[in-house]
């Protein structure tokens, strides 16, 4: 059964608060404080706890607040209602989370974000929920393509896991397997 992302992160109420507050300085502040939360929590769309101190830092940290204002704004752009603006930043940051933590290449994180709304998109109960129409998730997945998957790389940089990689210098000799030493002479037949 798939999993509706409405209201997952940002609620009902958050929603109204955002479109109260109105400019981005104010929503830029409000989301300050939940996407901590987000961070921080233990829930199914939050940071892996293996991960979390990759996003202790400011500057981390007002990236992401960036990354879901830009998404608010466009919402709001687009006069989204909240259950869109809740969905739309949902599938924006679960894309974000998975690919981070899973280390998916672009193409992968691009399935994975279209997978996210044509669940949204698609009225099939229990596998999927309509909420968005087509020019909703044409407008989402144009934004998402445009913007985060643009600076994929940037992002898989700055919030993965640094790899360590250990190489090994192998010569051609070691390669190829040695035949066994011959028979002194005095041994000989």
């Amino acid at each position: 059964m798939a999993r509706s992302l409405v209201f997952e992160l940002l609620d009902e109420g958050h929603c109204e608060v955002l479109t109260k507050l109105g400019d981005s300085e104010g929503v830029r502040r409000y989301l300050g404080e939940h996407v901590d939360a987000w961070i921080d929590g233990d829930g199914e769309w939050c940071v892996p706890e293996k991960e979390k101190g990759l996003y202790k830092s400011d500057s981390k940290r007002e990236i992401m607040v960036e990354m879901v204002l830009n998404m608010v704004l466009m919402c709001w752009r687009e006069e989204f209602d909240s259950k869109k603006l809740s969905t739309a930043v949902a599938v924006l940051w679960v894309t974000h989370v998975m690919s981070m933590s899973k280390r998916l290449s672009m193409k992968e994180a691009a399935s994975l974000c279209h997978e996210l709304l044509v669940v949204h998109s698609v009225d099939r109960p229990p596998k999927s929920t309509r909420l968005l129409n087509i020019y909703d998730v044409k407008v989402v997945h144009t934004y998402i393509m445009q913007t985060y998957l643009r600076h994929y790389f940037l992002y898989l940089h700055v919030f993965s896991i640094p790899l360590a990689l250990t190489v090994t210098v192998a010569t051609q000799r070691d390669l190829v397997p040695q035949p066994p030493p011959f028979a002194p002479l005095r041994f000989a037949k």
